[in-house]
Protein backbone atom coordinates (compact mmCIF):
# COMPACT_ATOMS: atom_id res chain seq x y z
CA UNK A 1 0.00 0.00 0.00
CA UNK A 2 1.25 3.12 -1.14
CA UNK A 3 2.01 6.16 1.93
CA UNK A 4 1.03 9.49 1.68
CA UNK A 5 4.28 12.03 1.74
CA UNK A 6 4.59 15.95 0.21
CA UNK A 7 7.29 17.50 -2.28
CA UNK A 8 9.04 20.59 -1.04
CA UNK A 9 6.65 22.29 -3.03
CA UNK A 10 3.66 21.27 -0.89
CA UNK A 11 2.47 18.63 -3.88
CA UNK A 12 0.73 15.97 -2.41
CA UNK A 13 3.09 12.05 -3.40
CA UNK A 14 2.67 9.27 -3.24
CA UNK A 15 5.71 6.73 -2.35
CA UNK A 16 5.12 3.60 -3.86
CA UNK A 17 6.69 -0.17 -2.43
CA UNK A 18 9.41 0.73 -4.62
CA UNK A 19 10.08 4.00 -2.85
CA UNK A 20 8.91 5.97 -5.82
CA UNK A 21 7.34 9.18 -5.21
CA UNK A 22 4.01 10.10 -8.18
CA UNK A 23 2.20 12.71 -7.92
CA UNK A 24 -1.33 12.29 -6.27
CA UNK A 25 -4.76 13.25 -7.67
CA UNK A 26 -7.64 14.14 -4.78
CA UNK A 27 -10.72 12.12 -6.18
CA UNK A 28 -13.19 12.76 -3.72
CA UNK A 29 -14.30 14.64 -0.69
CA UNK A 30 -12.12 12.93 1.83
CA UNK A 31 -9.71 13.48 -0.13
CA UNK A 32 -8.02 10.54 -0.76
CA UNK A 33 -5.66 9.86 -3.59
CA UNK A 34 -4.70 8.05 -5.88
CA UNK A 35 -1.40 7.85 -7.95
CA UNK A 36 -1.36 9.66 -11.39
CA UNK A 37 -1.12 7.06 -14.08
CA UNK A 38 1.64 7.83 -16.96
CA UNK A 39 1.74 11.32 -18.24
CA UNK A 40 0.43 13.96 -20.86
CA UNK A 41 2.27 12.76 -24.36
CA UNK A 42 2.45 16.57 -25.50
CA UNK A 43 1.77 20.06 -23.83
CA UNK A 44 -0.86 20.78 -26.03
CA UNK A 45 -2.67 24.41 -25.68
CA UNK A 46 -4.49 24.77 -29.68
CA UNK A 47 -1.55 23.45 -31.20
CA UNK A 48 2.23 24.94 -28.74
CA UNK A 49 5.01 26.40 -31.38
CA UNK A 50 2.22 27.47 -34.32
CA UNK A 51 0.67 25.83 -37.90
CA UNK A 52 1.11 27.43 -41.37
CA UNK A 53 -1.60 26.48 -43.62
CA UNK A 54 -0.70 27.23 -46.88
CA UNK A 55 -4.34 27.58 -48.67
CA UNK A 56 -4.86 27.63 -52.74
CA UNK A 57 -7.67 27.82 -54.74
CA UNK A 58 -8.86 23.64 -56.32
CA UNK A 59 -8.69 25.61 -59.78
CA UNK A 60 -8.02 29.66 -61.31
CA UNK A 61 -9.83 31.21 -63.65
CA UNK A 62 -9.45 32.25 -66.89
CA UNK A 63 -7.94 35.36 -67.91
CA UNK A 64 -7.63 37.20 -71.08
CA UNK A 65 -5.18 38.70 -73.70
CA UNK A 66 -7.04 41.67 -74.10
CA UNK A 67 -5.39 44.81 -72.41
CA UNK A 68 -6.66 45.17 -68.57
CA UNK A 69 -7.76 48.46 -67.53
CA UNK A 70 -6.44 49.62 -64.04
CA UNK A 71 -9.12 48.65 -61.86
CA UNK A 72 -10.25 45.64 -64.20
CA UNK A 73 -10.40 42.06 -62.15
CA UNK A 74 -7.78 39.55 -63.13
CA UNK A 75 -9.85 36.36 -63.32
CA UNK A 76 -12.71 35.72 -61.26
CA UNK A 77 -13.06 36.08 -57.69
CA UNK A 78 -11.61 33.16 -55.70
CA UNK A 79 -12.60 30.90 -52.76
CA UNK A 80 -9.08 29.66 -50.61
CA UNK A 81 -10.96 26.94 -49.12
CA UNK A 82 -9.63 25.49 -45.67
CA UNK A 83 -7.53 28.61 -44.77
CA UNK A 84 -8.45 28.36 -41.12
CA UNK A 85 -7.62 25.23 -38.85
CA UNK A 86 -11.33 25.45 -37.33
CA UNK A 87 -14.69 26.76 -38.15
CA UNK A 88 -15.24 30.75 -37.50
CA UNK A 89 -11.15 29.68 -36.60
CA UNK A 90 -8.68 32.86 -36.73
CA UNK A 91 -4.67 33.27 -38.10
CA UNK A 92 -2.36 35.33 -39.32
CA UNK A 93 -1.88 36.09 -43.15
CA UNK A 94 1.77 36.08 -43.49
CA UNK A 95 2.32 35.90 -47.16
CA UNK A 96 0.73 36.21 -50.55
CA UNK A 97 2.16 34.91 -54.17
CA UNK A 98 0.63 35.36 -57.23
CA UNK A 99 2.37 33.90 -60.32
CA UNK A 100 1.57 34.62 -64.32
CA UNK A 101 2.81 32.98 -67.00
CA UNK A 102 3.68 36.23 -68.76
CA UNK A 103 7.00 37.34 -68.43
CA UNK A 104 8.16 40.98 -67.65
CA UNK A 105 5.00 42.77 -66.08
CA UNK A 106 5.44 45.74 -64.21
CA UNK A 107 1.78 46.57 -63.54
CA UNK A 108 1.06 47.16 -59.73
CA UNK A 109 -1.82 44.60 -58.44
CA UNK A 110 -4.00 44.09 -55.56
CA UNK A 111 -5.71 41.62 -53.61
CA UNK A 112 -8.86 42.19 -52.27
CA UNK A 113 -9.66 39.78 -49.45
CA UNK A 114 -12.96 38.39 -48.06
CA UNK A 115 -14.43 36.70 -44.97
CA UNK A 116 -17.12 35.55 -46.56
CA UNK A 117 -18.36 34.72 -50.52
CA UNK A 118 -18.69 38.48 -51.88
CA UNK A 119 -21.90 37.36 -53.90
CA UNK A 120 -22.87 40.38 -54.72
CA UNK A 121 -19.95 42.12 -56.03
CA UNK A 122 -19.10 42.06 -59.75
CA UNK A 123 -15.80 40.12 -60.17
CA UNK A 124 -15.63 39.86 -63.80
CA UNK A 125 -11.76 39.61 -65.05
CA UNK A 126 -11.30 42.07 -67.74
CA UNK A 127 -13.73 44.19 -66.38
CA UNK A 128 -14.23 46.62 -63.54
CA UNK A 129 -14.02 45.30 -60.05
CA UNK A 130 -17.17 46.22 -57.89
CA UNK A 131 -17.32 45.76 -54.31
CA UNK A 132 -21.38 46.14 -53.35
CA UNK A 133 -22.07 47.62 -50.44
CA UNK A 134 -23.67 44.49 -49.00
CA UNK A 135 -20.24 43.01 -49.00
CA UNK A 136 -18.34 45.97 -47.57
CA UNK A 137 -18.86 44.22 -44.25
CA UNK A 138 -17.45 41.00 -45.54
CA UNK A 139 -14.07 42.62 -46.41
CA UNK A 140 -10.88 41.42 -44.64
CA UNK A 141 -8.35 43.73 -45.95
CA UNK A 142 -6.78 44.63 -49.47
CA UNK A 143 -2.95 43.52 -49.64
CA UNK A 144 -1.02 45.49 -52.37
CA UNK A 145 1.59 42.72 -54.15
CA UNK A 146 4.62 45.00 -54.37
CA UNK A 147 7.32 42.58 -54.82
CA UNK A 148 7.41 42.15 -58.29
CA UNK A 149 10.42 39.89 -59.80
CA UNK A 150 10.65 38.73 -63.59
CA UNK A 151 11.56 35.18 -63.96
CA UNK A 152 11.69 34.63 -67.30
CA UNK A 153 9.03 32.17 -68.05
CA UNK A 154 6.88 34.69 -66.47
CA UNK A 155 6.16 37.47 -63.31
CA UNK A 156 5.85 36.45 -59.42
CA UNK A 157 3.88 39.00 -57.40
CA UNK A 158 4.36 38.72 -53.50
CA UNK A 159 3.65 40.44 -50.52
CA UNK A 160 5.63 38.95 -47.44
CA UNK A 161 5.73 39.46 -43.57
CA UNK A 162 2.23 40.74 -43.32
CA UNK A 163 1.06 39.68 -40.11
CA UNK A 164 -2.65 40.46 -41.31
CA UNK A 165 -5.10 39.28 -38.75
CA UNK A 166 -8.13 37.17 -39.86
CA UNK A 167 -11.44 36.16 -37.48
CA UNK A 168 -13.64 34.34 -39.18
CA UNK A 169 -17.44 34.53 -38.14
CA UNK A 170 -18.08 30.72 -39.69
CA UNK A 171 -16.45 28.36 -41.84
CA UNK A 172 -12.93 28.11 -42.78
CA UNK A 173 -12.81 29.64 -46.09
CA UNK A 174 -11.42 32.79 -47.55
CA UNK A 175 -12.02 34.64 -50.73
CA UNK A 176 -10.24 37.09 -52.64
CA UNK A 177 -10.07 39.00 -55.49
CA UNK A 178 -7.07 40.20 -57.95
CA UNK A 179 -7.04 43.60 -59.34
CA UNK A 180 -4.84 45.80 -61.64
CA UNK A 181 -3.26 49.15 -60.60
CA UNK A 182 -1.74 49.18 -63.89
CA UNK A 183 -2.80 48.34 -67.96
CA UNK A 184 -1.07 45.33 -68.74
CA UNK A 185 -1.53 43.07 -71.62
CA UNK A 186 -1.03 38.87 -70.54
CA UNK A 187 0.10 36.28 -72.88
CA UNK A 188 -2.73 33.89 -72.69
CA UNK A 189 -6.27 33.21 -71.90
CA UNK A 190 -5.03 30.87 -69.06
CA UNK A 191 -2.05 32.77 -67.66
CA UNK A 192 -2.68 32.87 -63.96
CA UNK A 193 -0.03 30.09 -62.71
CA UNK A 194 -0.29 29.98 -59.36
CA UNK A 195 -2.09 31.82 -56.33
CA UNK A 196 -1.57 30.75 -52.59
CA UNK A 197 -1.51 32.14 -49.12
CA UNK A 198 0.75 31.40 -46.40
CA UNK A 199 -2.12 31.72 -42.77
CA UNK A 200 -0.49 31.12 -39.70
CA UNK A 201 -3.64 29.85 -37.82
CA UNK A 202 -4.44 29.94 -33.78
Amino acid sequence: MPTETQSVTGQRLLVRADGRAVPAVVIDANSDPLPTVGGASEAHLGEVGGRIIRAAPASLPATSTTAYASGDALGAKMQLAGALRVAGGSGYLQDLTVALKTAGLTAALDAILFRADPAASTVTDNAAAVVAAADLDKVIGVVSLTRITNLGGGTLYEANQLARSIKLAGGQDIWLALVWRGAPTLGSVADLAAVSANIAVD
